[in-house]
Formats: structure tokens, C-alpha cells, sequence
């Protein structure tokens, strides 16, 4: 768990510091003489567009080591050992904690039955 929360700062800090940068290009855009706007954008549009694929791809595994991390908590939160919380929760479904824990529980249910 100390893994996925470690991921989740350094992607984070990783966004951060490229939308810092992209916000370094589009000022020396913005402030350029408008004789040389186009030609400074022409230069530095692939970097911007780069950096922009990058907060993209960023963004989305910040957003996966988040829904992780709630999925682990979901399962340590319903009494599944430590040592099979993170492939229980690889299992887990769902697009917030809520419908989370709904299909944890209806796993649960289901293992339960079969174990009979």
C-alpha cells in the first residue's frame, strides 16, 4: 500500500512539474512581440504538445493508483486479510468506493456460497 501511495505522490509531483513547464512555454508565447508569435509558436508547439501528451498520461495513472489504493481500502475495510487484500481488490469493480464495496460484497456472497 506504501508502494501505491509513493506512485501516487510521484506522479502527482511529475504532473505538476510538467504543467509548470507548459505553463513556462505558453507565457513566452503570450509575451512575445506579435511579429514573432507565430513563428516562436510554430517553434515551441511540438513541446507544448508533448508536454500536454504528458500531463494526459500522467493524470491517468495518478487516477489508476488512486482507484487502487480505494480498492484496497475496500477490502482491508470488509476483514480480507492483508496478504489477499491486493488481489481481492484487483478483482473489484467499479467506478468510485461505493460501487466498490457493492461488488466486494457481492464477491464475498458469491465465495461464500461456493465454499459451501
Amino acid at each position: 500500500m506504501l508502494d501505491l501511495i509513493a506512485t501516487q505522490a510521484l506522479v502527482e509531483r511529475a504532473q505538476a512539474d510538467a504543467q509548470k513547464e507548459v505553463s513556462r512555454y505558453k507565457a513566452r508565447i503570450d509575451n512575445a512581440p506579435t511579429l514573432a508569435r507565430d513563428e516562436l509558436g510554430k517553434e515551441y508547439l511540438p513541446q507544448i504538445e508533448g508536454l500536454q501528451a504528458d500531463i494526459t498520461t500522467i493524470t491517468q495513472e495518478r487516477d489508476q493508483a488512486h482507484a487502487r489504493i480505494e480498492k484496497l481500502g475496500v477490502a482491508v475495510s470488509l476483514g480480507i486479510p492483508l496478504k489477499n487484500a491486493a488481489t481481492f481488490a484487483e478483482l473489484l469493480q467499479g467506478s468510485n468506493p461505493d460501487e466498490y464495496e457493492a461488488h466486494a460484497e457481492h464477491l464475498l456472497e458469491l465465495f461464500r456460497k461456493a465454499g459451501r
